[in-house]
């Protein structure tokens, strides 16, 4: 294969595929409403809605999970209630496809 063969494929390559930061936003979101839709007592709702008795150390306000998923649902215009939304499976799916491939918009 020559160099121009080897360029052309691997331009293919990257222009075929979703970038690779979409498809771990789509991961995240995907994951987002399997939380939304978890029973109120399993593990991984309790954690979410987790309180801490003990206030922050001074410094800058940690990044949380949530607030994660807030700042790519506020990049397509979805956070306003994601977690009642996340409930519809087939609306969800449409979500996560347009997460992972931001040029089918």
């Amino acid at each position: 294969m020559s160099g121009e063969e080897e360029r052309t494929q691997n331009w293919g390559l990257c222009t075929t595929n979703p970038p690779v930061t979409s498809i771990i936003k789509s991961k995240i979101i995907q994951w987002a409403g399997h939380v939304a839709r978890a029973d109120p007592t399993s593990n991984i709702k309790r954690v979410l809605n987790l309180q801490y008795d003990k206030p922050r150390p001074v410094g800058r306000p940690r990044n949380t999970w949530e607030k994660g998923v807030k700042n790519i649902l506020d990049d397509i215009g979805m956070y306003q209630d994601w977690q009642n939304n996340a409930q519809d499976r087939q609306e969800w799916r449409r979500l996560v496809g347009e997460v992972k491939d931001p040029g089918g918009l």
